[in-house]
């Protein structure tokens, strides 16, 4: 058993005509039902009302100040079905936000361990004496 869900209902249609009825592993024809959510349908909204030339731009209309209320979101519940109807519906669609947390300041490593002023200074010298040998000119050939 497997549960696909289409963005165009008009998809799972087409689907449903191709593949409907098909011997699949040489065995047993595709059963394919089409469960559809109603509440998942886009519903149309009314096209605004087009306003004349001098209500646009005319003052816009004074609202009158609406006092402080507690409003809570409604959230519309599905109907129930009833008990004795068993179809598999499709899982949720809805994906799941995860929470990033700010990002962690990971460690680089040990600290440095601090040189001493004589360990600088034989470092310095080092550092003189490999300049101070022999200088090649590498040329092109000539």
């Amino acid at each position: 058993m497997a549960v696909v869900s289409f963005q165009r209902s008009g998809d799972a249609g087409v689907a449903r005509t191709k593949y409907n009825g098909k011997i699949i592993d040489g065995r047993r024809p595709i059963k394919i039902e089409i469960i559809r959510d109603e509440d998942d349908e886009p519903q149309e909204q009314p096209k605004p009302r087009t306003l004349s030339l001098l209500e646009r731009l005319g003052d816009p209309p004074v609202q009158a100040a609406a006092p402080h209320a507690v409003v809570t979101p409604q959230h519309p519940q599905k109907p129930k079905q009833s008990s004795t109807t068993k179809t598999p519906g499709p899982k949720s669609t809805q994906q799941r936000q995860i929470a990033v947390g700010g990002r962690r300041r990971t460690r680089k490593g040990p600290k440095r361990v601090r040189k001493s002023r004589e360990q600088l200074d034989r470092d310095m010298e080092d550092y003189r004496t490999r300049l101070d040998g022999p200088v090649e000119f590498i040329t092109n050939g000539r």
